[in-house]
């Protein structure tokens, strides 16, 4: 199946979810998240403000702000760019990005992808295999293409995580997947 074909069923599928299993898996990838070892020993958590269907991060935030870690949340400068982090906290100010998506406002202090000690991202759709399928405007490849050792967890519903997903050279590979119900640890 074509990729954008494939976005577009992932999305539909993730919008049929009700409000309730989004909020509730949203606090079960939370807990998971938290009880890992990566996340206990990160001073600084990358972490996405959720759009639209994706799994809720606020109670991600509240945990690493709670454990005295450093949080940080990218924002879109270019399109085709990679990504710029900057730091967050609680009482932070935000704007709406390029797409629509919670970013810090101008002005925020930039953090160095290579001083991310885990980075937790979204995905429309996640394979056993570590393969990520994204919106497709390629910001999280191009932004940890540099840093193949940084961290990085995808979190995504159950219901997102099929056999296989079409990849190309320039994805970037997913080893650690978690959902409501589980944690894939993968190798390659």
């Amino acid at each position: 199946m074509q990729k954008a074909l494939l976005r577009k069923e992932m999305k539909q599928r993730r919008a049929a979810l009700s409000e309730e299993i989004r909020e509730s898996g949203g606090r079960d990838v939370c807990d998971l998240v938290a009880s890992t070892p990566e996340w206990q020993q990160a001073n600084t958590i990358g972490l996405y403000a959720s759009f639209g269907h994706e799994v809720p991060t606020s109670a991600l935030f509240t945990a690493a702000w709670n454990a005295g870690k450093r949080v940080v949340i990218p924002r879109v400068t270019q399109r085709a760019a990679p990504l710029t982090f900057c730091a967050i906290a609680p009482e932070s100010s935000f704007t709406k990005g390029a797409y629509g998506i919670k970013e810090p406002e101008e002005g925020s202090r930039i953090v160095r992808v290579q001083d991310i000690d885990l980075l937790v991202m979204p995905a429309l759709a996640m394979s056993p295999t570590g393969d990520r399928l994204g919106w497709g405007g390629g910001y999280y490849d191009r932004t940890l293409q540099p840093v193949p050792s940084l961290v990085r967890f995808a979190i995504i519903f159950d219901c997102q995580l099929l056999d296989t997903i079409p990849s190309q050279p320039n994805d970037i590979h997913i080893p650690v997947v978690v959902t409501p119900t589980r944690i894939l640890r993968i190798g390659r």
